[in-house]
């Protein structure tokens, strides 16, 4: 223990021998030291801190991105889908009309009409419950309408291709009329007619014309029956026209509504709607009365 207690003992006298000038340095360069270090641990406390907020800010700004990326392309998809459905609802009505004319062919019609109800049928895939329920039912009844007018038209279509077979024999009667004609001129041309072969000739333009009288009397009936058959076709799509505008009307709106183009003003497109409908409800009354003023006089004259 002795030579412990003469080591901290030189030691005691060696620190005591040290000038207070170095000390002063020494203690001097401690304090700055320690300045630094307490500096250090406050700038990096307030670095992270910073980089905490940063990352969180860019988190929030990231997520909040995407939420509006996600909404923008749902809404793209929406407008893709909703505004050819709205244009395929008039377009499908449209081939309603069309079917009326039997001088159109009733395949290109469907075609129209099966495409109208794909493109309306898409917004089951991206509607809301209230959008895919109100096009449900436009769906139901614009299928309904077209199966009872595809039925009227069958009616259309067969009086149609038997007023055609009519006028084509009226054609061929009024051919062969003519060629008789032309043979009887051409025996006056000649000299004095051979009894025998005249009364032939006169005979065969005799029948001739009473073909030509039959078929066209035929034909007349014909066309009559037609406007008879488009006039019943008319009557019940008359009939199914309020319902199919209610229908259409609550699915516009429906749709409408999801792309936020109402702008607080839904109960007056519905106005709109509804008395767009009622227009086309009398405009079709007209052509019905017009129908059977017309085959009144018809059937007065005959």
């Amino acid at each position: 223990m002795d030579w412990v207690a003469s080591g901290l003992d030189g030691l005691t006298s060696l620190l005591a021998a040290v000038p207070n000038v170095v000390w002063s340095g020494i203690v001097g360069s401690l304090i700055t030291v320690i300045g630094v270090l307490v500096t250090n641990f406050g700038l990096s406390r307030r670095h992270r801190e910073q980089l905490q907020h940063t990352a969180e800010e860019n988190a929030r700004k990231l997520t909040h991105d995407a939420s509006e990326s996600a909404l923008d392309r749902k809404m793209k998809l929406k407008r893709d889908v909703y505004i050819p459905a709205i244009e395929a609802v008039y377009s499908a009505t449209s081939s309603f009309g069309a079917l009326a004319d039997p001088s159109n062919l009733r395949s290109d019609i469907q075609q129209n009409f099966v495409e109208a109800v794909g493109s309306i049928s898409k917004v089951n895939a991206v509607g809301s419950l209230e959008s895919v329920a109100a096009v449900g039912a436009l769906l139901q009844r614009l299928l309904s309408v077209n199966l009872e007018l595809s039925v009227k038209r069958n009616a259309i279509e067969v009086v149609y291709g038997q007023l055609q077979a009519n006028a084509r024999t009226v054609t061929r009667a009024v051919e062969e009329h003519g060629r008789w004609v032309q043979v009887q001129t051409s025996m006056l041309f000649e000299g004095p007619p051979v009894p025998e072969k005249w009364n032939f000739v006169a005979n065969q333009i005799g029948f001739q014309q009473g073909q030509i009288n039959l078929w066209t009397a035929k034909q007349t009936a014909s066309s009559r029956e037609l406007q008879l058959a488009q006039l019943a076709f008319l009557r019940v799509m008359a009939k199914s026209q309020p319902k199919l505008t209610d229908a259409s009307i609550t699915a516009s709106v429906a749709l409408r509504d999801e792309l936020g183009m109402l702008d607080g003003s839904q109960g007056q497109l519905r106005q709109t709607l509804a008395e767009n409908g009622e227009l086309a409800r009398k405009a079709l009354e007209e052509a019905i009365a017009r129908a059977e003023q017309e085959i009144g006089k018809s059937e007065r004259w005959h």
